[in-house]
């Protein structure tokens, strides 16, 4: 097959996406790849200084223009009609100045968040579409919280203030690795020494309910759902005996029970009851389930009160603490599961180990870039002095506790969080 000259391939990138065919967009697999093969691009041909304008300077001036934006209530009145708006229009409804809006507008064409039709027309991009949700765009600026001028920063939210602090407090630890819990960028950030990250959290209640309100809009795309990349029915499915439990699959720490809801729905023929457990009043608030699923108050500190499940699940939980209290964590799992018969998915990042050579990642091992496993380390890094695991690091600390490590099942989306299977051998 003949090759594409670099014009010849630009023209066609222009056309798709200017004018991408159904055969794209109706392929959630092949966005993905063309997504991550176009960043790769970018950061291949980036030339200085670009890098650092774009870390430093434009991502900044973005998350400024989509929060004013929002607060405009920009991105509803565009997503009012299919019918794309003028100038004028918007103004009629956002009630914002001529001139400013106009600034903002030609800013949302430039990251992305807004499509112009034509010269004088505009319409919500397909990308932000959740911002047309007024109460998601209104949801989105209470992000942000005021904090003490001691960190030197003018405001900060869960995510931006623990990012801007954590350089401040490698300044000040000497560039030691975080290792307590207590004494975070998190703790910095908001004046809170000595608090943990779930009581900085729940001390804001608006800004807590505003990182409800997105997360439950977001919900977990379907890449990124563990059916997607773990092999349900072969592995779980065919072998299940409802005269061990009738519990088909537990979800530990199932927050919204996000993951329940778009189990049932993908594959409603799944035998027995799957279950949602987290804290008393994060469970509470949890959309009900229709029967037989459930909801269950549960501390994963605790006994598992649900014995020889098939499957025990945990997503993104534990990057969230270090390898003592996650020990802790899978020892209660451990104690549960029936040999043999049972296994535990841990729905998780896994970042490559340095020098492990390079792969796409869809068979395991290698290095797999992924710039949201980088992301969520530094984030971890900087809320709970936790990180995220290599492969390695998860077998070990999986036979540290008597489990036995099987596989790290990777998506074939390399941004999404793989599944690693652990399984109780019988005690001989």
């Amino acid at each position: 097959m003949s090759q594409l000259s670099p014009e010849e391939l630009v023209a066609q990138l222009k056309s798709i996406t200017s004018n991408p065919p159904q055969s794209l967009t109706s392929n959630p697999e092949l966005r993905n790849k063309l997504y991550h093969a176009a960043r790769e691009a970018m950061l291949s041909f980036e030339e200085n200084p670009n890098p650092i304008s774009r870390i430093a300077v434009a991502q900044q001036a973005e998350w400024v223009a989509l929060r004013t934006c929002c607060e405009m209530a920009l991105f509803p009145a565009l997503a009012e009609s299919d019918t794309p708006k003028t100038l004028e229009q918007l103004v009629e409804t956002t009630k914002a100045d001529p001139t400013l809006l106009a600034r903002f507008i030609r800013a949302g064409i430039n990251f992305g968040s807004i499509k112009e039709v034509d010269s004088q027309h505009y319409v919500l991009a397909s990308s932000h579409a959740l911002l047309g949700d007024p109460k998601v765009a209104d949801a989105l600026p209470k992000f942000e919280e005021s904090i003490s001028e001691v960190t030197n920063i003018v405001s900060a939210d869960f995510v931006h203030g623990t990012f801007y602090a954590t350089p401040q407090l490698l300044q000040q630890t000497g560039y030691r690795n975080p290792e307590d819990p207590l004494n975070t960028a998190m703790q910095l950030a908001f004046n809170a020494p000595g608090k943990a990250p779930y009581e900085i959290f729940v001390s804001k209640p608006e800004s807590a309910k505003a990182i409800g309100m997105i997360l439950n809009a977001m919900g977990i795309p379907p890449s990124q759902q563990v059916q997607y990349t773990y092999p349900l029915q072969q592995e779980l499915v065919d072998g299940f005996d409802k005269s061990e439990s009738d519990a088909f699959l537990v979800d530990i720490g199932a927050g919204n029970a996000h993951v329940v809801s778009a189990l049932r729905k993908a594959m409603p023929h799944i035998p027995g009851r799957l279950v949602a457990q987290d804290l008393a009043p994060v469970i509470a608030s949890a959309p009900a389930l229709a029967e037989p699923d459930e909801k269950q108050a549960h501390d994963f500190f605790t006994e598992q009160p649900i014995k020889h499940a098939r499957a025990y699940y945990m997503r993104l939980c534990l990057h969230n603490w270090r390898d003592e209290p996650t020990r802790q964590i899978l020892v209660r799992i451990r104690e549960a599961m029936k040999p043999e018969y049972s296994r535990l998915l841990i729905h998780e990042m896994v970042i490559p180990a340095l020098g492990s050579g390079s792969n796409d990642g869809a068979t395991g091992g290698g290095h797999r870039r992924n710039v949201w496993a980088a992301v969520s380390d530094i984030n971890q890094m900087g809320a709970c002095a936790s990180f995220e695991r290599t492969e390695a690091e998860w077998a070990e600390l999986l036979g540290e506790v008597g489990l036995e490590f099987k596989k790290v099942w990777y998506p074939q989306d390399p941004a999404a969080a793989a599944v690693i299977e652990a399984r109780l051998r019988a005690v001989d």
